[in-house]
């Protein structure tokens, strides 16, 4: 369950004649999610990237070497560049590889 299905599912469920009870349920799920699923900002082409890569197989290690210290490399029919991650971190990236639902899409960073 990710934590947007578990306040969805707080919102169904709490008794709204308790608004006290609502709000701390919602904010203690909206400081969990903060803190252990913060959302990581990338293009959709960084995304598709790195699920194309997990489902071809490729480990983290991998990737993160294919994308950081090599040049440019076409990888399971994607484009994979430093230039295209220069702006995540080793943990965003990691980030986003194990718990892809944290990705966020944006237009351009």
């Amino acid at each position: 369950m990710t934590f947007d299905e578990a306040l969805e599912l707080v919102d169904d469920n709490v008794d709204y004649s308790d608004d006290h009870a609502f709000y701390r349920w919602y904010d203690l799920l909206e400081k969990l999610s903060e803190e252990y699923a913060p959302t990581v900002e990338m293009t959709k082409s960084e995304k598709n990237n790195i699920l194309s890569s997990r489902k071809y197989g490729l480990s983290f290690i991998n990737f993160y070497v294919d994308v950081m210290h090599q040049s440019t490399a076409i990888k399971f029919g994607a484009q994979t560049t430093p230039e295209l991650y220069k702006s995540l971190s080793e943990e965003k990236l990691m980030r986003a590889w194990l718990h892809p639902k944290t990705i966020e899409v944006v237009e351009d960073k």
